[in-house]
């Protein structure tokens, strides 16, 4: 008769699927998936909070430069209502003296605000163009006193329905041109002629914006067409481009690239008279992009520790709650064999 194999001799079979295998599986993905999750939104709420930022950044900057151009209007149209109204000037025109109104007009725009000034007869033909030069010395434009240069019929009729016009003109050499213009009458109400004052926006003006604010701004015609602004670059852009960033409902940021430098642009409207032009502003997201470079790199960093150590724990807890399992297993198996093995065949049983 055949001896019965000993226990210890029995393999211990497992199955084709590894407990361990499951298990570790299981762990991991309950922990990973939750953390994965938590860090990506963390990352990216902390990015719109960045956004926010600048956006409320931006928000501010803006609203000061509309009161800037706010007070700007204020201070020229009412200037301008007020040589409008001077009897001298209306005198002056009436009796054609046109020597008396350039030396009057020139006291007027010293110390003003206005850069040029212009006056015209009851026809529309320039009679006095003053413009403050370097230093603010009052220059003539003797090439256009006298000419034949009028206003246009178009203008002509808009002014006649209007006592003073506020009138946004852009112009590709000077920049931006904010204009108050007004009817000049006599004591008995009658028409002798107009006045112009001009606010030309440079290159000046926008340094002295950029550096106050540490911003990049553009300024816009109302069709998008032409551009002024305080980057070269900025000026480069398709027709429209700035204009279709404007929304009615709130300013909205969105990335724009300046010699590969990233910025955060705003677009609004800002008011002159019954027209407005746009203003885009904007500030740089370098230093911005630096602190979520580094933020992203510690949330990585972290999260890549945290998941090496679960690996690790997983193995080792699974190893340890199993190792027990497959002891019982194998004990279980082994009795079976055993057990199988006392039930032989009536033919091994008689020796055959």
């Amino acid at each position: 008769m055949t001896e019965p194999t000993t226990i210890n001799k029995i393999p211990m079979q497992r199955p084709a699927r590894s407990l361990r295998t499951i298990l570790m599986m299981w762990l991991l993905m309950f922990s990973i998936v939750p953390l994965a999750f938590l860090t990506g939104y963390s990352l990216v709420k902390y990015e719109e909070a960045i956004d926010q930022e600048l956006t409320q950044r931006l928000r501010g900057n803006e609203r000061e430069i509309n009161l800037i151009f706010q007070e700007l209007q204020k201070n020229l149209l009412t200037r301008n209502a007020v040589h409008a109204h001077d009897s001298a000037l209306a005198y002056y025109l009436s009796t054609d003296e046109v020597n008396n109104a350039r030396d009057l007009a020139t006291r007027w725009l010293k110390g003003a605000i206005a850069n040029r000034l212009s006056i015209f007869n009851r026809d529309g033909k320039l009679t006095v163009s003053l413009y403050a030069g370097k230093k603010g010395k009052i220059e003539r434009r003797a090439d256009l006193e006298g000419k034949d240069v009028y206003l246009s019929r178009d203008f002509l009729k808009l002014a006649s329905a209007h006592d003073q016009l506020a009138v946004v003109d852009f112009n590709r050499e000077n920049g931006l041109d904010l204009v108050a213009f007004a009817k000049i009458l006599n004591s008995s109400g009658a028409l002798v002629g107009y006045i112009e004052e001009v606010l030309n926006v440079d290159s000046d003006f926008m340094t002295n914006i950029k550096k106050r604010m540490d911003v990049e701004v553009a300024f816009v015609s109302d069709d998008g067409v032409k551009t002024i602004a305080s980057h070269d670059d900025l000026t480069r852009y398709r027709t429209g481009f700035f204009a279709d960033h404007w929304s009615s409902k709130r300013p909205r940021l969105f990335d724009l690239n300046i010699r590969g430098a990233p910025f955060g642009f705003m677009v609004e409207k800002i008011p002159w008279g019954d027209q407005y032009f746009y203003l885009a502003i904007g500030a740089s997201k370098r230093a911005a992009n630096e602190v979520l470079k580094n933020v992203n790199f510690a949330f990585f960093s972290v999260v890549g520790t945290i998941i090496l150590l679960l690996i690790v724990l997983s193995f080792v807890l699974s190893k340890v709650l199993l190792q027990p399992l497959y002891r019982l297993v194998g004990l279980v198996q082994n009795a079976d064999l055993n057990q199988s093995r006392f039930y032989r065949s009536p033919e091994v049983m008689l020796g055959c």
